[in-house]
């Protein structure tokens, strides 16, 4: 298969993308990073002069953003954490409890 450098922004990096044409004829370039197959689609009447200076310009506009999948894996860290107990310790009060005046006892 053949594959040609361009950069992911999922992965952050230029990696190997696959091109293939699809059934509109469009080019479809799939990163082939293991688990990622974020894909970049140019239409079928691009003009290849032009087809670099495309994925230039993709890669710039593209560096340092954060992707979804990447926002998704931070929030599944998150939730398969240990939650913090709401329970007040000995030299805590609890919001929920009745507080005493003390200058009043």
């Amino acid at each position: 298969m053949n594959t040609k450098l361009i950069f992911c922004s999922n992965c952050q990096i230029e990696t190997p993308h696959a091109g293939v044409i699809d059934g509109n004829g469009e080019y479809v370039f799939t990163c082939q990073t293991d688990g990622c197959g974020r894909f970049i689609k140019l239409p079928a009447d691009y003009p290849i002069a032009s087809v670099n200076s495309y994925f230039d310009q993709h890669a710039q506009a593209n560096i340092g953003q954060v992707s979804v999948e990447a926002q998704e894996k931070k929030l599944a860290e998150i939730m398969a954490s240990p939650s913090v107990s709401t329970e007040a310790t000995p030299n805590e009060v609890n919001p929920a409890q009745s507080v005493v005046d003390t200058a009043q006892a």
